[in-house]
């Protein structure tokens, strides 16, 4: 991001006494940290990231103070056999830890949650996911909330772009639509199992 343009945004909000919300697939925690530099708490703000090292309580306090209202984190799963399917293994210590520093700074939480991943059972996906409600709700200083989204198959994703090597085919698609219909491939299940967005 250009100092420049960012400066020039929030000027514009502080005049106009708007909030800003950086949306992009994450901002990692150093950009974060040159965000609250730049916008020097003229302004409220929120951004999308995901769980870090570097998101310690020291490093939510410091953009706290740079004006960070609230940290949207792309968690998706907690569940171990769905984190190998995405290939996003984060453990529930890393979240555990993001979200006492979360509480301790006053940054408030938005978890993307996501259920119903093709071949992972339903049972320790919801063991997981109530884990991850379970944790928000027993720190009564933290504003958090899960955005919780049933599983669609994304043209673009790994999982869109290369079906077959995640054991499904694609039986539906719509030109106007980032989604497609699927169903699981037998050779990796019992049997094809119609799967609609």
């Amino acid at each position: 991001m250009s100092p420049d343009a960012v400066a020039a945004v929030v000027a514009e909000a502080a005049r106009l006494g708007a909030a800003l919300s950086f949306k992009d697939s994450l901002i990692p925690p150093a950009g974060l940290r040159r965000l609250a530099s730049l916008v020097a708490g003229q302004v409220r703000w929120s951004a999308c990231t995901k769980l870090h090292l570097m998101l310690t309580p020291d490093t939510m306090r410091e953009l706290a103070a740079g004006g960070c209202n609230t940290l949207e984190i792309g968690l998706e799963t907690l569940s171990p056999d769905g984190q190998t399917l995405i290939h996003k293994p984060q453990s529930p210590e890393l979240f555990l830890r993001f979200l006492d520093a979360a509480e301790a700074a006053g940054i408030a939480v938005v978890v993307n949650y996501i259920t119903g991943l093709p071949r992972i059972d339903a049972a320790e996906e919801e063991h997981w996911h109530a884990f991850a409600r379970h944790e928000l709700r027993k720190r009564p200083g933290l504003v958090a909330k899960i955005e919780h989204n049933g599983f669609q198959l994304e043209r673009l994703s790994p999982m869109g772009r290369d079906p077959a090597k995640f054991g499904l085919k694609i039986v539906q698609s719509w030109p106007w639509a980032t989604v497609l219909d699927y169903e699981i491939l037998p050779a990796l299940g019992s049997k094809a199992a119609p799967c609609s967005p």
